[in-house]
């Protein structure tokens, strides 16, 4: 197996409100869980679409949000940087 050193870099996006910055929190929370950890206060995650949607209707559930408010979160997570169906990000706090 060949060894492979790349570059990473941090492009931070503006913060987003309401209950999308509530999700966000979630977001990181799952990330965090699943060791995607760089630190105690920095975490690179890795999600696919359907992650995300899987995540979004526990959250959406739990809280007994609306379809405008899911509706709202999806408006948001439409303006990351996807990758086809792949979304990295990087949280920190």
């Amino acid at each position: 197996m060949a060894l492979s050193i790349g570059v990473m870099s941090i492009a931070y996006l503006e913060t987003p409100s309401g209950l999308a910055y509530e999700f966000a929190r979630a977001m990181a929370r799952t990330a965090t869980y699943a060791g995607n950890t760089w630190g105690e206060t920095s975490l690179w995650a890795p999600f696919t679409r359907d992650e995300i949607d899987e995540l979004l209707d526990e959250f959406a559930e739990k809280r007994g949000l609306t379809t405008e408010q899911v509706a709202e979160v999806q408006t948001w997570l439409e303006t990351l940087p996807w990758d086809g169906d792949d979304l990295e990000l990087y949280f920190d706090w």
